[in-house]
C-alpha cells in the first residue's frame, strides 16, 4: 500500500440531486485548505455523523451553503495522489465564525439522516404477500424521501439470499419507514443502513464482501489493540476503506485474525495533529 505520510483533503458540496450525486454545474470543491473533520460511522440505522470545520473558505464559496436547497457534501482524505471519499451525506447545519485571524466554516452533515427522518410509509397488502415485495416497497420510500441510492438492495432482494416468505394473513404497515424496515429486517435476521449515501443490507455477521484491509504497525496500526467482551477496540491512520461492514486483518503482538467492523470514529486535521481511526469489530 502507499505510504501513509503527505495527507489531504477534498470537500466537495452542493446541491442535491435525485439520486444524491452533487449537481455537476452547482459545486464547489475545496482542495488545499486546512480542514478538520470528525466523523462517527456505525453499522447500526442510526445515520452516521460529521463534523466538517474548513479554515479561511472566503465569502464567494461560503455564499452556496446558505442555499435553501437540499444540500449534500463529501469529504475525501489520502496521501499524496490518493484520495478516497471517507463520508457523503446531508447538510443539516453551516456556521460561519471568526477564529483569530481565520475565518472558519462549521459544517454539521449527516449520511442518509433525511431518510431516516422523513421517509414514511401506510400501505396495506393481501394475504399472501411476499416479504420481499414489502421490504421494496419500504426501500423505495426511503429512497424517495432521502434520494439515496438503493442498487446493492435491490441486487440481494432478488437473490436467495433472502428467503421469500409470504403472509398468512393481510398485512398493514403504516408509520416511519426505519422502523418497519428495522422489524422487517428483523424477520430475516438481517441488519441494514445507509453508508455513504448507499442502503446496505448485510447478515450480522457478514461483511460487505470487499477486499479485507491488512492492519499492522507497518500499514497504520497504532500501538495494539484493545480486547473486548464482544470483540477488539484498535486504533489506526486513517484509511478511508475502515468503515462498517468491511473485514480488517489485524497483525500484531497480542491480536491476530479477521474482524469486522462495527463502528468508527475519524479525526483529522490535515494542518495539525490528529489523524486516526478508531474502530470497534467482532470476529469476522
Amino acid at each position: 500500500m502507499a505510504l501513509l505520510w503527505d495527507r489531504k483533503v477534498a470537500v466537495t458540496y452542493g446541491i442535491k440531486e435525485a439520486e444524491g450525486p452533487l449537481v455537476s454545474w452547482n459545486h464547489i470543491k475545496v482542495i488545499g485548505l486546512r480542514v478538520a473533520f470528525e466523523i462517527e460511522k456505525t453499522s447500526e440505522s442510526n445515520p452516521n455523523t460529521a463534523r466538517i470545520t474548513i479554515y479561511n473558505l472566503g465569502a464567494e464559496n461560503w455564499t452556496l451553503l446558505e442555499s435553501t436547497e437540499p444540500m449534500v457534501i463529501s469529504l475525501e482524505v489520502g496521501y499524496g495522489d490518493s484520495l478516497e471519499e471517507i463520508f457523503h451525506g446531508d447538510i443539516t447545519k453551516s456556521s460561519f465564525s471568526r477564529q483569530g485571524p481565520d475565518t472558519v466554516a462549521i459544517i454539521e452533515a449527516d449520511d442518509g439522516g433525511q431518510a431516516i427522518r422523513e421517509a414514511k410509509i401506510d400501505k396495506s397488502y393481501k394475504s399472501g404477500v411476499s416479504l420481499k415485495t414489502v421490504i421494496k416497497d419500504v426501500v423505495t420510500v426511503i429512497k424517495d424521501a432521502g434520494r439515496v441510492a438503493i442498487d446493492q438492495v435491490l441486487i440481494k432482494l432478488k437473490s436467495d439470499d433472502i428467503p421469500d416468505k409470504k403472509t398468512q394473513t393481510g398485512l398493514s404497515i403504516s408509520g416511519p419507514a426505519k422502523d418497519i424496515m428495522s422489524k422487517m429486517m428483523g424477520i430475516f435476521g438481517l441488519e441494514w443502513h445507509i453508508q455513504d449515501n448507499e442502503l446496505k443490507i448485510l447478515e450480522p455477521t457478514g461483511n460487505d464482501g470487499e477486499e479485507a484491509v491488512i492492519l499492522t504497525p507497518k500499514t497504520g496500526l497504532i500501538g495494539s489493540p484493545i480486547r473486548r467482551e464482544d470483540g477488539i477496540e484498535f486504533t489506526a491512520l486513517i484509511q478511508p476503506n475502515i468503515r462498517p461492514g468491511r473485514l480488517v486483518k489485524i497483525e500484531s503482538n497480542k491480536v491476530n485474525g479477521d474482524f469486522r467492523v462495527r463502528t468508527a470514529k475519524f479525526i483529522g486535521d490535515n494542518f495539525d495533529q490528529p489523524w486516526y481511526v478508531t474502530a470497534e469489530a467482532i470476529e469476522g
